[in-house]
């Protein structure tokens, strides 16, 4: 729970700072999603099972946010949307800890070294995490380090 909890903080933090340059983000809905993202955490697919559980209990507008927190998927849009923020938040938290991109995926890239199928898997989605990254930090006008104050 704790990592749901520091992944909630950063991702409203970023949904307001996104905000103030101009972006039209809903922060609690940004806020429940992250809270929410591993709901089904020890599920196999957590994402899908998670999201199929919230729409069963009503909370539609979050389902689809906490479905694509794992991997985002085609379609990239002018403006960011809460999926990404949720998407970004959740790769910058480390347990309960902020933590840059490559210490995030380094123990990932570490585990899976001997497996070159998934290994090429994590690079592809240290990609696609970068690729957000850089798409809010150009927004912001400024790093994620500086915007998140770590």
């Amino acid at each position: 729970m704790t990592h749901s909890r520091s992944v909630a903080a950063v991702a409203s933090a970023l949904a307001a700072a996104l905000n103030e340059r101009g972006q039209c983000l809903c922060v609690p809905l940004v806020t429940a999603a992250a809270l929410l993202h591993d709901i089904a955490r020890e599920e196999p697919r957590h994402w899908e099972a998670g999201a199929r559980l919230l729409e069963g209990l009503g909370y539609r507008r979050v389902a689809p946010l906490v479905r694509r927190h794992m991997r985002l998927g085609e379609g990239e849009h002018d403006d960011l949307d809460e999926t990404e923020v949720v998407f970004l938040a959740d790769k910058l938290v480390l347990g309960d800890r902020i933590v840059g991109l490559e210490a995030r995926f380094a123990a990932r890239a570490e585990r899976f070294a001997g497996d070159p199928g998934a290994l090429a898997g994590v690079r592809a989605r240290l990609e696609e995490v970068r690729r957000v990254q850089a798409r809010v930090e150009a927004v912001l006008e400024r790093p994620l380090t500086a915007a998140l104050r770590v």
